[in-house]
């Protein structure tokens, strides 16, 4: 499933002008690419995490960026820590389709996401 995003701040970036969430099971396994487009010099920023259970590693920008994503019953929670500054990201399908995600980092306002289907 492919959605888009309407445009708020993650993470300290800049504007986000779009985000796209996929979500696509291979060979049984599931994955999860986001891909999150900013204004400004900032440009596209891409993760692509596995529900596996085991924790995804990358550098970003100089950062090291650790995540780790799960079902915890119908919610997708994807826990990533940004050179030791944790955020949850909380994922819901709703039943007219849309999907939310809820972002949430210490010291920050809790964001809330709505992704809409494309097709």
């Amino acid at each position: 499933m492919g959605a888009a995003a309407e445009p708020k701040r993650l993470r300290g970036q800049p504007p986000l002008k779009s985000a796209t969430l996929t979500v696509y099971d291979r060979q049984h396994n599931i994955y999860i690419s986001r891909t999150f487009a900013f204004q400004g010099p900032q440009g596209t920023s891409s993760y692509t995490l596995s529900l596996d259970g085991g924790e995804n590693s990358t550098i970003h920008d100089g950062k090291i960026v650790k995540s780790k994503a799960r079902w915890e019953g119908n919610v997708l929670k994807v826990t990533t820590t940004v050179d030791g500054v944790p955020s949850v990201e909380r994922y819901t399908l709703e039943a007219d389709g849309r999907l939310l995600g809820i972002v949430e980092r210490p010291d920050h306002q809790t964001m809330t996401l709505t992704f809409v289907r494309q097709q």
